[in-house]
């Protein structure tokens, strides 16, 4: 639950600061959000103990990781579209 809390307070302070810099987008509120999940992850960590909570952190980082080459995709499909 702690590792919930930090990364949803991560999330907070990333939407807190982009929209106070009137910078806020979903792309980039994703790839901050995702590098405090891999972040938060890390920090988290318990040496030498494989606890069933690490597992599910392990998959949801997994589909936010597709998540991430889904977006990158996207995003290099429009510049191509674009024709920049």
């Amino acid at each position: 639950m702690q590792f919930v809390r930090y990364h949803v307070a991560w999330m907070l302070a990333t939407i807190l600061v982009l929209v106070s810099l009137g910078q806020f987008s979903l792309t980039q509120f994703y790839v901050i959000a995702l590098i405090g999940y891999f972040l938060i992850a890390e920090l988290t960590v318990a040496e030498g103990l494989e606890l069933a909570w690490r597992r599910r952190v392990r998959v949801a980082g997994v589909l936010l990781g597709l998540g991430f080459v889904v977006l990158v995709g996207w995003q290099i499909q429009q510049i191509v579209a674009g024709g920049a």
